[in-house]
């Protein structure tokens, strides 16, 4: 198992940090000739990845690589599911003040 990379980062104004591990099992490499991923998001908001602002995500390193990295991936994830509806009328609301 290698060791994890950290990263701060800043998406839409939101605060979070993203840990990566581009060696994750030796033996799922071993078995499958394909070597793992293993991507964290943390974060003190809620995300359009994770209502509880943390993400755990397993993938073939090939997927990080074709974007460029593990913080292009997890902008273009966040970006992408922020296209969501859920997400949209969530950080609609959380911009409109209420008096009760």
């Amino acid at each position: 198992m290698g060791a994890y990379q950290t990263y701060p980062m800043n998406w839409r104004g939101i605060s979070l940090t993203v840990r990566y591990n581009p060696d994750y099992s030796a033996s799922y490499h071993e078995i499958y000739r394909v070597q793992l991923g293993h991507l964290e998001v943390r974060c003190h908001d809620p995300l359009p990845i994770t209502s509880t602002g943390y993400c755990s995500y397993f993938t073939p390193v090939s997927h990080i690589e074709e974007w460029g990295g593990p913080l292009e991936f997890v902008k273009a994830w966040l970006d992408k599911d922020a296209e969501q509806p859920e997400w949209k009328a969530q950080n609609e609301q959380s911009r409109q003040l209420t008096l009760f």
